[in-house]
Parts: C-alpha cells; sequence; structure tokens
C-alpha cells in the first residue's frame, strides 16, 4: 500500500512540474511575440541633422537618434532645412517629404526600398543622381520629383497620384496592380519580367508606360509583357529585344517606330491607336483587337489567331503576310472588319490590292 501511495505522490508531482514547465513556456512565448510585435511597431525617424554632418547613416541626425529601420516612417519637413545624403542602401516603410521641408535629399548611387509610400512634394526636394527606387508590395506613390530608375516588385497595387518620371530604366519584377489613370513617363529602357502583367482588377484606370525619351529607347525582359503602353517620342525609335506583347492599349504617336532587334510586337485582345510603324506583328490569342487608327507594319503579319478586328481601319503591310488562322476574323464584325492591304488568299471583301 505505502509502495501505490508513493508511485500516486510521484506521479502528481511529475505532472504538476510538468504543468508548470508548459505554463512557463507559454509565458515566454507570449512575452517573445509582445517583444517582436513591439520592436516591428512602425516608428515616425524624422530628419533633424543634430549630428551636423548631413549624413543618412548618422543615428545623431535622427529623432529618437536612430537610423531609420525597415519597419520606420521617414520624414522630412520644418524640423531642418538642412539636406541629406543617402550614403547607405535604406529600406523603409514610408518615404515623406513634406512642403515644409526646404532642402534637398542626395540619393547618389545608392539603392532606396520603399514597401508603402513614396510620398515627394516638390521635384527639387530630391535629386536621384544615378540612384535605383524600388517600390515593394502594395503602396502609394505621389512624387513630383524624377527617380533615376525604378523598379516594381513584391506584387503589390500600387496606386500613384501623379504622373511619374523616370529618367533612365524601368523594370517591372512583379507587380499586381497599377491604378489611378497616370502614367509612368519613361526616357530609358523597359524591362517586362512579370509574366502577368498589371491591370486586371484595375484595366478602366490602369496605369500606362509612357515611352517619351529623344533616343532609342529598348524594351525587353523575361515575360515582354506591357499592358498599357504608350509611345510618345519626338525622336528615336523603340528598339524590341525581345517579343513584346501588348494585350490591352497601345497607342502613340508617329515620330518613332518599333523595330524588330530580336523580337516582334504580339497582339491580343488589344485596343490599337499607335501612328508609327512596326517592323513585324502577330496577332495571336482568339481576341478581339479594334484599332482606332491603321496599323503600318513595315514588314511581316503573322496571323496566328484572332477572333474578330474590327473597327473600319486597315492594317498596311510591306512584306509578307502568314495567315495561319483557319477561321479567320470578322464573325461579329463584318460590317467594320479590319482590312489586310496587301495581296492574299482572303474573302474578296478583306482584300485591297496596294496601288
Amino acid at each position: 500500500m505505502k509502495t501505490i501511495l508513493q508511485s500516486l505522490s510521484t506521479s502528481s508531482a511529475s505532472k504538476q512540474q510538468a504543468l508548470h514547465h508548459a505554463s512557463r513556456r507559454a509565458f515566454l512565448t507570449i512575452l517573445l511575440g509582445i517583444i517582436i510585435c513591439a520592436q516591428a511597431q512602425a516608428v515616425n525617424r524624422t530628419w533633424d541633422n543634430g549630428g551636423g554632418d548631413g549624413l543618412w547613416s548618422n543615428p545623431l541626425n535622427w529623432s529618437g537618434n536612430v537610423v531609420p529601420t525597415a519597419a520606420d516612417v521617414v520624414l522630412f519637413d520644418a524640423t531642418s532645412a538642412n539636406s541629406c545624403t543617402v550614403d547607405v542602401n535604406p529600406t523603409i516603410q514610408q518615404l515623406n517629404l513634406t512642403a515644409a521641408y526646404l532642402g534637398t535629399v542626395y540619393l547618389g548611387t545608392q539603392t532606396l526600398k520603399v514597401t508603402q509610400k513614396f510620398s515627394v512634394a516638390s521635384a527639387g526636394q530630391l535629386d536621384a543622381g544615378t540612384s535605383l527606387v524600388q517600390l515593394d508590395g502594395t503602396i502609394s506613390v505621389n512624387a513630383l520629383a524624377t527617380v533615376y530608375r525604378l523598379e516594381l516588385m513584391g506584387n503589390g497595387e500600387v496606386t500613384f497620384f501623379q504622373d511619374l518620371n523616370v529618367s533612365d530604366d524601368l523594370t517591372i519584377t512583379q507587380v499586381a496592380t497599377m491604378g489611378n489613370f497616370r502614367k509612368i513617363n519613361v526616357s530609358g529602357d523597359v524591362w517586362a519580367n512579370d509574366t502577368n502583367g498589371w491591370g486586371t482588377t484595375f484595366n478602366q484606370s490602369a496605369v500606362t508606360v509612357n515611352l517619351v525619351g529623344a533616343a532609342d529607347q529598348h524594351i525587353g525582359g523575361t515575360s515582354g509583357l506591357v499592358n498599357f503602353l504608350n509611345i510618345d517620342k519626338s525622336a528615336g525609335n523603340v528598339l524590341l529585344d525581345a517579343n513584346l506583347q501588348v494585350d490591352n492599349i497601345l497607342s502613340g504617336t508617329a515620330q518613332a517606330n518599333m523595330v524588330n532587334a530580336g523580337g516582334l510586337l504580339r497582339l491580343t485582345n488589344t485596343s490599337v491607336g499607335y501612328l508609327g510603324s512596326v517592323e513585324d506583328v502577330e496577332l495571336f490569342g482568339n481576341g478581339a483587337i479594334t484599332f482606332s487608327q491603321d496599323l503600318n507594319v513595315s514588314d511581316d503579319l503573322t496571323i496566328t489567331q484572332v477572333a474578330t478586328m474590327g473597327n473600319f481601319k486597315k492594317i498596311n503591310v510591306k512584306g509578307d503576310v502568314l495567315a495561319n488562322d483557319a477561321n479567320g476574323w470578322g464573325t461579329n464584325f463584318n460590317q467594320s472588319a479590319v482590312t489586310v492591304r496587301h495581296w492574299l488568299r482572303l474573302p474578296v471583301w478583306q482584300q485591297e490590292r496596294i496601288p
């Protein structure tokens, strides 16, 4: 009997000890979670140039004497009119250059990553140098200043409250939507690497990539998908380093031509209002293509698959026409169908011989 009682006592003590350890572990886990959350909470870091050297990396130049981290909101306001030289590669939640700030932030050759908000009240407040600005995730953009290079990444929703000017290259790595009827005005090259493009949710208010450089501009990348493209160049051509797919809107002036530098223009479900010429074009995807202007093709046209082409316009082709769609087009738009202006075996109402 004594042995049984001792056994029961030992078992009860073991259970109590186990419960004590479990409770202690739970308490420590909760405490650690609270500490992590407190550390991760965004803190406003205001530029005060307290260190006097104008360097971003100096903790004495910030409120709280702490250099901004990836969890922080950076604020430039009337606290200090001194300029700031970015001498590191910061990652922050927000960059806010308010109208009250009278200095200039110099980005130099650095990379600045912003994950929530990019706001610059006036053009002179930001000197982009030869830097890279990365917009990572769901973010609002309201910047009157020009950036040098821009990368869109993080597969978020990017909302623009102003047109954004990019003096060098734009790289579209991954973005879910870009909305609010604005433009990204690009003077350099465009590298389209996102296989899904943008505009799925914001088709009616999507952002347009607008080519404005005076020299030749390249479009390339691993996906070649640019959903909304406008060409507003005063000089120079658009060189397609790889196949370029435009599946919403293609528009632009006649001053620039699109040249095959390793790729052709592919259209599907596209509204086309481009006045320049395109060297090589493929129609594919069995979509509806609407033309608001005649399209001039300086070399070959390939018709892989198209459902309808409408709006009483012409595709003027100087090269060959490769007709691979067994069903042709015009089923729904017979009365307003597009004409291929080149001799080939099509129904009489779709033929017109070039004089």
